[in-house]
């Protein structure tokens, strides 16, 4: 630094020296705006003769528009500055944030504000800017920038404050809430000019947007009727253009309806808030309730309704994404989405497909609940290929990852991994799942523990075929009668084709088989027509044997087409090489060449895992206790060995590989 500082800043003309300290505000550089923040004419020219002399210039583009300074370099300048002309820094700060603004360049405009110390101007900026913030998804900048504003100030801001509500519970933030919503309400009842406004047509929305707030917090306290009914106050009171308000109050009474098992209302009202939202422009939002209106159709048996409203909000995604832009948030839920429903038509090579497009499209593409969605969704593949150990693994972290965001819990992590200890024979630890979770064969069948009794049916049945004991198979019986009883009065065809094909193994575990093939016919004849295939699959050989018993009139037809889909995807093939065999490692993956050009190290290993988490690159670093440099060469030389270009793509592959 002070070589930077005695042989190149202080070596440069009085003018040069200036425009290097007031233009170390920037991060990015373009003549204009050095312009702006120099009070000067000749900012692109400055650049050009900068870049000409190596001084430290990086450009952005090809064009040579955009350009940076050396990081190093920048601190150096920006040291500098403050200590030689202390006071300009805010002015500097405040000419930025000015030309950012008339750019359009709204959230570079609040960083500047802030800079400068200007609160007021800060505030102003954040209120025009947040509702496209909202609108892409981005609750956690406007948290952040919102938290910056002194309560006093907030306490004017109406719309601000009403922002901030929004994205803390976005982010499943309720703590202190309520006292906003509170103070939020009695602001509206003071005289307009005692408040600061910038956004007339977000304060005409402010009525309906406190009754919005009071139904999100009436649902987080399971009071589904008082949310509804706040939801009901919400849309009478917004106004007719006001798509957005209408919208989410749908959505909040269709996650009223949900938990109590009416999913024909909340898919209702789902659709009219995806409609809404779509209106509003608020495409990524409109992904956030596909995911919701997928879940729904398949519960509700409705499975090319399922792949076509994916496909819709996947195809609209595309549509508002230029060449070159990152993809809208959300757009990597729909192939997951689109993957729920190939794994229930049986399509395995297919929903595996979707799932590796998800996984390229990176975090970025994903909303909060993406992480633990694609593991449990990756589980059940690799649990069809055959690899038990690495869906429990995935199980393990989707658990560790889940995120329930406003939708009630209606297949809980644990249970699910419970499943997987059933069909691998583990019944001590689904045992111990039952008992820690306190389902019993007597429990009221509702909907939000139906999953659950469905997971103890099936354990009680797995149990008597170990133990010979008739109890526990009279017990099931017993329990899949209630709950298929329970789910044909809620419509939930996935349910009643589950629990009719339960209740055919039980009757063929007791030698049943007439009375089995009663079952299955009905369970044939709500699945043949719905191409609902998965059910069946993961029953094993016995039930498909059952299948080729119906006569032909009643569906044993499907039996062919269960057979054809049971057929397991081939698992990752991962051989090392022979003793003394330096040549590279053959891959093949499905749909897919993949070569692994050599071995990865113990150390590369270790890499690769704890790329698979959330930490970053320092914190690899500290947790392996070595050097940031370190870990960066072992990851290009992950990547090259994995043929590869970026993390996700490398976790993608070390799971494909069984690495």
């Amino acid at each position: 630094m002070d070589y930077l500082v005695d042989e190149v800043l202080d070596q440069q003309p009085d003018p040069v020296r200036q425009f290097l300290l007031d233009t170390s505000i920037l991060d990015r550089l373009c003549g204009p705006l050095c312009d702006a923040v120099t009070a000067g004419s000749d900012g692109r020219a400055t650049l050009e003769s900068l870049e000409r002399r190596n001084l430290l210039l990086v450009p952005l583009d090809d064009q040579r528009h955009w350009y940076r300074y050396h990081h190093l370099f920048t601190d150096v300048l920006h040291s500098r500055l403050l200590a030689e002309r202390p006071d300009d820094a805010p002015v500097l700060h405040r000419r930025a944030s000015d030309w950012y603004q008339q750019a359009g360049h709204l959230e570079a405009a609040v960083r500047h504000a802030f800079a400068a110390k200007d609160i007021d101007r800060a505030a102003d900026l954040i209120e025009v800017v947040a509702p496209d913030l909202r609108r892409q998804r981005a609750e956690g900048t406007l948290r952040s920038w919102v938290a910056r504003v002194p309560p006093a100030a907030l306490n004017q801001r109406p719309v601000l404050a009403s922002s901030f509500i929004g994205a803390l519970m976005a982010s499943n933030i309720f703590d202190g809430v309520r006292d906003r919503v509170d103070a939020l309400e009695t602001s509206l009842a003071a005289p307009p000019q005692r408040l600061v406004i910038r956004d007339r047509a977000e304060w005409e929305r402010l009525p309906a947007q406190v009754a919005t707030h009071r139904a999100g917090l009436a649902l987080v306290a399971g009071d589904l009727n008082a949310t509804i009914t706040h939801a009901e106050t919400a849309l009478a009171r917004a106004p007719s253009h006001d798509q957005l308000t209408m919208a989410a109050a749908s959505a909040l009474k269709g996650l009223a309806s949900w938990p109590a098992g009416d999913l024909a209302s909340a898919h209702a009202s789902y659709a009219a808030a995806a409609q809404g939202l779509a209106a509003a422009g608020h495409t990524s939002d409109v992904l956030g309730c596909t995911v919701t209106l997928v879940d729904l159709e398949l519960q509700l048996g409705n499975v090319d309704q399922a792949h076509r409203s994916a496909r819709f909000a996947l195809d609209l995604a595309g549509a508002i994404t230029e060449a070159g832009d990152p993809p809208v948030r959300g757009t990597a839920d729909m192939w997951v989405a689109l993957s729920r429903v190939a794994w229930e038509r049986g399509e395995t090579a297919v929903a595996e497909d979707y799932l590796n497009r998800a996984a390229d499209l990176g975090e970025a593409a994903g909303l909060p609940q993406q992480p633990y969605r694609w593991r449990v969704a990756m589980a059940q593949l690799r649990e069809a290929q055959g690899d038990s150990a690495s869906a429990d693994v995935l199980l393990r972290e989707a658990e560790r990852l889940f995120n329930s965001d406003f939708s009630p819990i209606v297949r809980p992590i644990p249970a699910v991994r419970a499943r997987l200890h059933i069909r691998t024979a583990d019944m001590p630890a689904a045992r111990s799942w039952a008992t820690g979770a306190g389902v019993a064969v007597a429990d009221d069948v509702t909907y939000l523990r139906e999953f659950e009794l469905v997971t103890l049916a099936r354990l009680l049945l797995a149990e008597h075929l170990q133990s010979g004991d008739r109890t526990q198979l009279a017990d099931a019986l017993a329990l899949l009668g209630r709950l298929h009883e329970a789910a044909a009065a809620g419509g939930r065809i996935a349910v009643r084709i589950e629990t009719l094909i339960l209740q055919a193994v039980a009757c063929d575990l007791s030698g049943e088989t007439d009375e089995a093939l009663v079952w299955l016919r009905q369970a044939v004849a709500l699945a043949q027509p719905r191409a609902w295939v998965r059910a069946f699959l993961d029953e094993g050989p016995r039930l498909r044997h059952l299948l080729t018993l119906l006569p032909e009139a009643d569906g044993s037809a499907f039996a062919a087409t269960v057979a054809a889909a049971s057929t397991p995807p081939p698992a990752p093939v991962h051989e090392p090489p022979a003793a003394g065999d330096d040549s590279a490692q053959a891959v093949t993956q499905p749909g897919e060449a993949a070569t692994l050009v050599a071995p990865l190290s113990d150390r590369e290993l270790d890499v690769l895992r704890l790329l698979a988490s959330d930490l970053d690159g320092p914190a690899i670093a500290r947790h392996l206790n070595v050097s940031l440099a370190t870990v960066r060469t072992h990851t290009q030389h992950i990547y090259t060995k994995l043929a590869v270009n970026n993390r996700r793509a490398a976790v993608r592959r070390g799971h494909q590989l069984n690495l």
